[in-house]
């Protein structure tokens, strides 16, 4: 389901989107079960939203050994930046590849179209990569 990227050029997978569920195992380091069938585009208001998707080839600090990179989220609505959401900082290891899984309430979202785009800045070697997916907020 998620290709492999190889090679040193930072990059990211699909972003993959579904409802979250109440019964959700909250273990920082538990691998989502990515079930293709729950994945949707549609939601209503108030529901909410997880997002999964994973960096690929983040560049290690000479001196530690580790990476360290920001993730920032942006929402899109008819082109007009939205809101821009950070991704809590985390402890990073010397892993050059990461699996993203946070989610979003989408409480102040009025029915139509919007555009998520997840921006990852390797802090290491200065570089950036972002991709976007469209989501629907029906009534």
């Amino acid at each position: 389901l998620l290709p492999s990227f190889t090679g040193e050029e930072l990059m990211l997978s699909n972003i993959f989107l579904s409802l979250a569920k109440e019964e959700e195992p909250a273990a920082d380091d538990a691998t989502p079960d990515l079930n293709v069938s729950a994945m949707k585009n549609v939601f209503r208001p108030g529901e909410e939203m997880n997002v999964y998707f994973e960096v690929y080839n983040l560049s290690l600090n000479p001196e530690k050994g580790v990476c360290d990179f920001t993730i920032e989220f942006l929402f899109f609505r008819e082109g007009k930046l939205l809101t821009k959401v950070p991704l809590s900082t985390q402890e990073y290891t010397e892993k050059r590849d990461y699996r993203i899984n946070t989610s979003f309430r989408l409480k102040n979202f009025k029915p139509g179209e919007y555009a998520l785009r997840a921006k990852v800045v390797d802090l290491n070697s200065g570089k950036t990569t972002s991709r976007e997916t469209i989501f629907i907020v029906t009534h």
